[in-house]
């Protein structure tokens, strides 16, 4: 007889701004039913990467994980790690919104969080963007 499903003991928390990644390029993962708290704002984040780290906040606490596999420029996974947890992003372009100052990449897809043992998949929305405009 299998053994009932456990869920997971810790919360993912929204990341506040100044927490997390702070780059002119950058991915950032929002739950899908989250909205601004105001029109000057977007989406509070819970997952930022930029290049080979991304940030993740757990049970208050923010966490820089180290890019393993994956990651590069407009793949749709990747892999990030620290000690006791470990992160897999898995996601699909929506929509891409062309400007001179950087195109912006929606997204839709998973994240699945490993933190001491045990284990959360969340249903994620996203944007990436890359600057490139003038200096």
């Amino acid at each position: 007889m299998p053994l009932p499903a456990i869920a997971a003991d810790f919360h993912i928390d929204d990341i506040k701004p100044g927490e997390g990644a702070e780059s002119d390029c950058f991915t950032a993962f929002q739950r899908p039913e989250a909205r601004p708290s105001s029109k000057d704002q977007t989406a509070p984040n819970i997952f930022e990467a930029v290049s080979d780290y991304a940030f993740i906040k757990i049970d208050g606490k923010v966490y820089q994980l180290t890019l393993s596999s994956g990651g590069a420029k407009h793949t749709t996974m990747a892999h990030y790690t620290a000690p006791s947890l470990d992160v897999q992003e898995a996601h699909q372009v929506t929509r891409v919104d062309k400007s001179s100052e950087g195109d912006t990449y929606h997204l839709k897809g998973n994240l699945q969080v490993i933190y001491q043992g045990q284990v959360q998949t969340l249903k994620v929305k996203g944007t990436s963007f890359c600057y490139s405009g003038p200096d």
